[in-house]
């Protein structure tokens, strides 16, 4: 999907997970494939409209954007609960004792 609209060709689809975050303006959502005819001919209808509408993020503009989330939840989650799942996560690490 990101090398289509890398190359100027507005998507179809579908409305889940990460993809209205990657296509943002630049194409159209469906829920049911029962949708994807009825989206197409409005894609194709307005498609200059969609193609100027496409705006691929930056590799930097990503990692800020994860950055920011991450200092969010950093933010949300007690600093208690973060060092219990980091000790957790370290002693899990560690092989049993042989001896």
């Amino acid at each position: 999907m990101v090398e289509a609209l890398a190359c100027g060709l507005p998507a179809v689809y579908l409305n889940d997970g990460g993809h209205p975050e990657i296509v943002g303006l630049g194409g159209l959502p469906f829920e049911k494939r029962e949708d994807i005819p009825g989206q197409l001919e409005r894609l194709a209808t307005h498609y200059p409209q969609f193609q100027r509408l496409i705006c691929i993020p930056t590799i930097e503009e990503i990692a800020k954007t994860y950055l920011h989330v991450m200092k969010q939840m950093l933010e949300i989650i007690p600093k208690t609960t973060r060092m219990e799942a980091d000790s957790a996560t370290a002693e899990s690490l560690v092989p049993p004792s042989t001896a």
